[in-house]
């Protein structure tokens, strides 16, 4: 008896973790044109702060 409680409370534990599993609500993807022109942005910005921070050279 003491098992089967045992093993009902392991059961029990490991669906309550399981359900917790996931991203709720639509299951979606974004279109890849929004994917690839946040990527272009995120580039573009990385780009610009690269130059911003680079000291010109004095010759």
């Amino acid at each position: 008896m003491r098992k089967q409680n045992s093993i009902i409370l392991a059961c029990f534990i490991i669906s309550v973790l399981l359900s917790g599993c996931g991203i709720k609500g639509p299951l979606t993807q974004k279109p890849a044109e929004e994917k690839t022109q946040k990527q272009k942005n995120n580039a573009e910005t990385e780009q610009n702060t690269n130059l911003s921070t680079k000291q010109p050279q004095e010759n």
